[in-house]
């Protein structure tokens, strides 16, 4: 039912292997697994090293990353979708994790789920911090793609509405033919990649008829790492100077701001203005507080994913 897709470059080797250990551990079986590795040759041999100890479970598959190593996460996934033909793509960067119902989650919710406008579907994560001084991993008072609101949203303002709503990739499943009409990932875009995939997946009603939309699962699935030697850093992304304002560039010359379209007239002024309030406050919305979030899920039957959540919370010394 799924190819999960696995990104790697120069990853830390603790975090990789936390990493395809939940994918080895989840209740949903039904599932092949493309890691494509664009590491240097010197973090190649630890990385395949630990790949190999996996090998044994047919269901994952090791590849070097093709052309010139290291192009970024795009070029790593499209080639790692190419590799298998599953009708659902799971995103997972090889520094994050996903708890062990993760993908019998997403399982639920599209055999729920009749629509045929919707392309993808995305669960809640929490954040996990690297301090920088004292080398002490800690959670994150935060959680990530909790936009509760995108329940209500439909195809024909979806791609206004994601404008600003950034998904993190972990917690993301797409339908594959939707994947390929698009052309999956674009290449040009070393950060800001996710962000355009969404967009173009639900289309841009100024431009075309093929619109989509997302499904919000509002269950915690998985943990986002940050750390300071991911890509997207704020001590990376200063490194790259002109490479990130080329990106920022090229994503809004294809996306316009708020501030540059004109109102839809099947649209109300009413719901034009949440829409505009929704890309002014951006990612930030979907950036609950872990405190205020797990208030509303006490009850462990409507959450059955809590009393697990708690033990990995608890479990600081795995992570």
């Amino acid at each position: 039912m799924f190819d999960i897709l696995i990104p790697v470059y120069n990853t830390n080797l603790r975090y990789l292997e936390k990493c395809l250990k939940s994918v080895q551990s989840q209740t949903f079986q039904d599932w092949q697994c493309y890691i494509v590795d664009g590491s240097n040759n010197v973090y190649q041999k630890e990385i395949y090293a630990l790949v190999e100890t996996y090998l044994d479970d047919s269901r994952f598959h090791y590849n070097r990353e093709q052309g010139i190593l290291g192009q970024g996460a795009s070029n790593a996934r499209n080639q790692a979708s190419q590799l298998g033909k599953n009708p659902y793509l799971a995103f997972l960067d090889s520094d994050d994790w996903w708890l062990e119902n993760h993908l019998a989650t997403f399982v639920n919710s599209i055999e729920n789920d009749s629509s045929e406008r919707i392309s993808f579907w995305f669960s809640i994560l929490h954040t996990v911090v690297t301090k920088r001084k004292q080398g002490v991993e800690i959670f994150d008072k935060f959680c990530l793609n909790a936009y509760l609101e995108s329940q209500f949203i439909n195809p024909s303002s979806s791609y206004y509405y994601f404008l600003r709503s950034n998904l993190w990739p972990t917690g993301l499943v797409v339908l594959r033919t939707r994947f390929e009409q698009i052309g999956g990932f674009d290449t040009n875009l070393k950060y800001m990649e996710d962000n355009d995939l969404i967009l173009r997946l639900c289309g841009d009603p100024r431009k075309t008829d093929s619109l989509t939309t997302g499904k919000f699962l509002n269950v915690l699935t998985g943990y986002h790492r940050r750390h300071d030697n991911q890509l997207t850093s704020p001590k990376n992304l200063q490194g790259f100077g002109e490479e990130y304002e080329c990106n920022e560039s090229i994503f809004w010359s294809r996306h316009p701001k708020f501030n540059q379209l004109v109102k839809p007239v099947t649209l109300t002024n009413l719901y034009w203005n949440w829409l505009e309030w929704c890309f002014k406050t951006g990612k930030n919305r979907g950036m609950y507080a872990i405190e205020s979030w797990s208030k509303r899920y006490e009850d462990e039957t409507v959450n059955p994913l809590l009393t697990s959540e708690r033990e990995e919370w608890a479990s600081l010394d795995d992570l």
